[in-house]
C-alpha cells in the first residue's frame, strides 16, 4: 500500500487538476472517488474531499455523502466535508442530502465546522422548516462566525425569528457590530431595523470603510418606502423582459415579494423556480436597481436555457 505522504500527494494533485477545469471532470473524478475507499488518514481523506469539492459536480457530492462519515472523529474531516457538499448538488433529492448532512453539521462540537455549515446553507439558499429551524438553534451560538452565517442564511429566507436575534446584535455596542449582522438586515429588509440601523449611521458618521458601506446599502433596503418601489421595478422589469423575450413563447411571472422576489419563466425555456440566479434583488436596493443591465442580463440566462442541450 501507498504511504500516507505519497497518497496525501496525489489526492493535492488531482485537487489542483481538476480546480477550474471542468474540461478535467470526466478523467479525474474518478480517481478522487476511488481514494475515498478504505481510506482512514485524516489527513489524505481531507485532501481528496476538497479535491471533490472543486469538481462542481453532483458525482463528487454523493461520493462525498456516500463515502465519509458526518461524525467522522478528526475535526478537520468534517470540515472539509462541509465545505465540499454545497459544490455541485444539482437534483432535488440530491440537495434534500445535502441540506440534511448540513443541518448535522451545523450542530458539530467544533465552531468552524458549524460556522461552514451554515454558510452552506446560505449559499444554497436552503430554506425548509428543518433548515430554518436549525439556523434558529445557531442564533446564539458562542462562534461569532457561525452565528453571523446563521443570521445572514436566515435573513435570507425571511424567517420573523432573526428579527429580534438581529435587534440584539445591532443595539449592542456599535464598536462590536458585524459587517455580517449589516448583511444579516440588508437581506431581511425589514423596516423595523431602520430605528438601530439609524443608531449606527450617527455613531459611525464620518466614516467611510466597509462598515459604512454595508450600514449604507441595508438602510436603503430597509426604507419603508422600499417594497413599494421594488414593486414598480419589478413591473418594468416584466414589461422589458417581455419586449426581450418577444422571439419566444414564454411566460414569464414574479414570484414572492421583495426582498426574496425572482423570476419565473415557463414555455420555450422551461426554468425551474427559485433557482439562485433568478433572485431579483441580491446586492440591489430598489431605488438604485439597474433596470436595463439586469434586463439583459436576465434575457442572455434565459436564451442560454433555451438553447441549452
Amino acid at each position: 500500500m501507498s504511504s500516507v505522504t505519497s497518497r496525501i500527494t496525489l489526492a493535492a494533485t488531482l485537487a489542483e487538476q481538476i480546480d477550474g477545469h471542468p474540461e478535467l471532470v470526466a478523467t479525474v473524478l474518478p480517481r478522487l472517488v476511488a481514494m475515498l475507499d478504505g481510506e482512514d488518514d485524516p489527513d489524505v481523506l481531507c485532501e481528496v474531499i476538497t479535491g471533490l469539492g472543486f469538481a462542481w459536480d453532483e458525482r463528487a457530492v454523493l461520493a462525498v455523502l456516500d463515502g465519509v462519515a458526518l461524525g467522522h472523529p478528526d475535526s478537520d474531516v468534517r470540515l472539509a466535508v462541509a465545505q465540499a457538499l454545497p459544490s455541485g448538488a444539482e437534483t432535488a433529492q440530491t440537495l434534500a442530502r445535502v441540506f440534511d448532512a448540513l443541518i448535522v453539521l451545523s450542530r458539530d462540537a467544533e465552531g468552524e465546522v458549524r460556522n461552514w455549515a451554515c454558510y452552506g446553507l446560505g449559499q444554497l439558499e436552503a430554506d425548509t422548516a428543518a433548515v430554518r429551524d436549525a439556523l434558529v438553534e445557531r442564533l446564539t451560538d458562542d462562534h461569532p462566525d457561525a452565528r453571523c452565517e446563521a443570521l445572514v442564511a436566515l435573513a435570507r429566507t425571511g424567517d420573523p425569528r432573526v428579527l429580534p436575534a438581529l435587534r440584539d446584535r445591532l443595539l449592542d455596542d456599535p464598536d462590536v457590530v458585524l459587517r455580517l449582522e449589516l448583511v444579516a438586515a440588508a437581506e431581511l429588509a425589514d423596516p423595523a431595523l431602520l430605528p438601530d440601523l439609524e443608531r449606527l449611521r450617527r455613531r459611525w458618521a464620518g466614516d467611510d470603510d466597509e462598515f459604512a458601506t454595508a450600514l449604507r446599502f441595508a438602510m436603503a433596503r430597509c426604507h419603508p418606502d422600499a417594497a413599494a418601489r421594488a414593486a414598480e421595478v419589478e413591473h418594468a422589469l416584466l414589461g422589458r423582459l417581455g419586449v426581450l423575450c418577444a422571439d419566444h413563447r414564454v411566460t414569464l411571472g414574479i414570484h414572492v415579494a421583495y426582498p426574496g422576489s425572482f423570476l419565473v419563466a415557463t414555455g420555450d425555456f422551461q426554468l425551474p423556480p427559485a433557482t439562485p440566479w433568478a433572485r431579483i434583488w441580491p446586492d440591489r436596493e430598489p431605488a438604485t436597481y439597474p433596470l436595463e443591465q439586469e434586463a439583459q442580463a436576465f434575457h442572455l440566462t434565459l436564451r442560454q436555457e433555451a438553447t441549452a442541450p
